[in-house]
């Protein structure tokens, strides 16, 4: 009969009290066993190269901070500026074209012809005894038909250009005309009255050609 011992030996207690994985290696082939350590190895190489790509990738991060720290920012205006500091020489304010002559005054009524171009009060008489006040524009002084007399070249006369002889209504005031060579009449007012509204003197001058030549050309 074979008698079992209730107790183990030094060496079954030995080889109870090692780890699970130290028994199971020793109860595997050494194929087994030699291929358990190449792939622990492996897994250790595959863990390495994952941190090295995990720190090559962050690199670009690294190298994207660096370039636009303040020191980089201002070496680029900086070559900014001095490339338009080559093509634009000089100070901006030195850029705009300080030699375009500037346009000349508009002349003004006054500045012609005084404060008083015009007769202050021009009526005419009505049958009943009234008075009908005129427009002042067509009734200038005569200190104004000689300006405009000597402008372009005519003479001083004077007529009743709003009333006949024999009407019933008369103009108290003569107009003060400028006989032309031609033997055209103008009206001194309305040269005098194209100094009032800010134009160019060149724009004058060609509204005074037209009333000398009588063609509109506007």
């Amino acid at each position: 009969m074979i008698v079992i011992p209730h107790s183990l030996t030094p060496a079954q207690q030995a080889a109870k009290a090692a780890p699970v994985s130290s028994r199971a290696r020793s109860a595997t082939s050494p194929f087994l066993h030699e291929l358990g350590r190449a792939v622990e190895a492996r897994g250790v190489s595959t863990t390495s190269q994952a941190s090295a790509t995990t720190s090559e990738t962050t690199t670009p991060a690294a190298t994207t901070s660096a370039a636009s720290t303040p020191a980089a920012t201002t070496s680029a205006a900086t070559k900014s500026e001095s490339l338009l500091a080559g093509i634009f020489p000089g100070k901006p304010s030195d850029w705009c074209d300080a030699s375009s002559p500037a346009a000349p005054p508009v002349p003004t009524m006054e500045s012609v012809f005084g404060s008083h171009p015009f007769l202050d009060n021009p009526v005419e008489s009505l049958p009943d005894g009234a008075t009908c006040q005129l427009n002042p524009m067509w009734f200038a002084t005569p200190a104004t038909a000689a300006k405009v007399a000597g402008m372009v070249g005519g003479t001083v006369v004077e007529s009743n250009e709003f009333t006949a002889v024999d009407s019933c209504v008369q103009q108290q005031q003569p107009n003060e005309m400028v006989k032309l060579p031609s033997g055209t009449l103008i009206n001194p007012g309305q040269v005098a009255w194209l100094y009032d509204h800010g134009y160019q003197q060149s724009y004058i001058d060609a509204r005074v050609n037209d009333l000398v030549t009588g063609i509109d050309t506007e």
